[in-house]
């Protein structure tokens, strides 16, 4: 694990994305960074904890982020203490955050409507995310909002689905609408569940896909991890790319 992370430099050609743990995700493009779901916390829960490590070195400001978004408040996607620790040691410029979740004391654009929901949010000349309520997937989670965020930055476009109900057609329809998505990160249980494939196949249509939000070992009672693994070996077939994500500071460029 490289402890050593450097930031990607303003002047690369690149975008970087780097999972943090679980389903935080760095995204740094034309010199600027975005943060999703990496304030959180892990415990009472089978997810994956930011390694302490990396905890503290982002707490140290060692890391620079412009800007944090939330794709819903579940504990394990966003922690209000978690966030304040963060903003109180770094210069963010501004947040997007699902209602409800309070207030982050930065220029913040919320989240709110029902399933199906469209908006966008432009906080910095180098960044656009567009977003949709798509629901929270499982009969556990009816009701409740999850935002998926369409993130274009140097001319790169990313999809994170966060814990996306895969039922949803028309929100994704309207959400990716005619742009290229080079990026999808997406649950296993999305990947697996019904209409989860077909989306990636006819409507997403990315050019590679991540799996993220991934329990470790010996925190992952339903066997998420080994299903991650069988989705990539069983992918040569599809017409994008299947990456698992689920090493802290695993990155991937493009």
């Amino acid at each position: 694990m490289n402890m050593n992370f450097e930031p990607l430099s303003r002047h690369s050609p690149y975008v970087r994305v780097t999972l943090w743990a679980n389903a935080g995700v760095l995204i740094e493009g034309a010199g600027r960074s975005l943060l999703v779901d990496g304030l959180y916390r892990a415990e009472h829960s089978f997810f994956q904890a930011v390694p302490p490590s990396i905890r503290a070195s982002w707490m140290a400001g060692q890391w620079p982020v412009d800007l944090l978004a939330f794709t819903h408040l579940h504990r394990d996607h966003f922690h209000p203490q978690e966030v304040a620790a963060f903003l109180s040691r770094n210069p963010v410029k501004g947040g997007l955050l699902p209602a409800g979740g309070g207030a982050l004391h930065i220029p913040t654009a919320v989240m709110e409507g029902p399933v199906g929901q469209l908006g966008l949010w432009s906080p910095l000349p180098e960044i656009e995310v567009r977003w949709c309520n798509t629901g929270h997937m499982g009969p556990q989670a009816e009701g409740e909002s999850n935002h998926c965020l369409l993130v274009q930055i140097s001319g790169r476009a990313i999809l994170l689905t966060g814990d996306a109900d895969p039922t949803q057609k028309r929100g994704f329809q309207r959400l990716v609408a005619d742009t290229p998505v080079d990026i999808a990160l997406v649950n296993p249980l999305f990947f697996q569940g019904r209409g989860g494939i077909t989306l990636l196949r006819e409507v997403i249509r990315p050019r590679a896909v991540l799996l993220y939000h991934i329990p470790t070992r010996d925190r992952d009672p339903w066997g998420i991890g080994r299903m991650a693994e069988r989705q990539q070996k069983r992918s040569s077939g599809e017409p994008f790319t299947v990456t698992v994500l689920n090493t802290p500071l695993q990155s991937v460029l493009l």
